[in-house]
């Protein structure tokens, strides 16, 4: 079994490196690209970068190159529930562009106006954070090139597309994986409130050490489980 996980920056693949067994790496097309095997998968790291044209690109990158069964986005998202804590995760169960029509989105491949993630992964990933006790709710990503930190835009935005958690990745990625065939996930952990006082929840909550920690542990559990099956 083959899998390629996407994240946007260094911190979030680190110590999930360390994890791995026979890890090589090298960089192509800009992509720091990371090979071996984590739990009995042959894994493709790679760090894309922020933003959805990084995201996009590393995505196709990766499905190009690699050709895996799963591609998997795990990061970080500014909550937009309410009730979520801070550490806490969103699993996508639908992607939109919260910058974007998505009505313009639907006119090409793959002709649809949200994305929407593999059905096993889900629940392998929902299995996986209940074991680990990490609490998640199940909902819409919005994704877009902005790093929200004002109510009014966030208020908005969940107006718009019911979104449980904002991001600039997330989307993009699983845009690339539908348009291709590809079944995908997406797991957003909640570093901020995405209002007024976001950029201190950022720095006010998880550390960054316990937010790899954490997204370790879950691409562990998700890739054993895959294994399993």
């Amino acid at each position: 079994m083959k899998i390629a996980i996407v994240c946007a920056m260094e911190d979030e693949i680190r110590l999930l490196r360390d994890k791995m067994q026979n890890a090589a790496d090298c960089e192509q097309a800009g992509i720091h690209l990371t090979t071996g095997a984590l739990c009995g998968a042959e894994v493709m790291l790679c760090l894309g970068g922020i933003g959805k044209a990084n995201a996009a690109a590393t995505a196709q990158y990766a499905i190009c190159a690699f050709q895996p069964d799963y591609l998997l986005n795990i990061g970080l998202a500014g909550n937009c529930t309410g009730t979520l804590p801070l550490g806490g995760a969103a699993l996508a169960d639908r992607l939109v562009y919260h910058d974007f029509n998505m009505a313009f989105a639907a006119e090409n491949p793959p002709y649809t106006e949200f994305y929407t993630p593999n059905p096993l992964l889900l629940e392998t990933a929902a299995s996986v954070l209940e074991q680990l006790g990490v609490p998640y709710v199940k909902g819409t990503v919005a994704t877009g090139d902005q790093f929200i930190q004002d109510e009014g835009v966030k208020n908005d935005i969940v107006a718009r597309t019911g979104a449980s958690a904002v991001e600039m990745e997330g989307a993009a990625f699983a845009h690339i994986c539908q348009k291709n065939g590809k079944p995908f996930l997406n797991i957003k952990i909640m570093s901020d409130n995405a209002g007024d006082g976001a950029l201190d929840d950022f720095h006010a909550s998880l550390s960054m050490a316990d937010y790899c920690a954490r997204s370790v542990s879950i691409l562990e559990g998700i890739a054993a489980a895959l294994m399993q099956r």
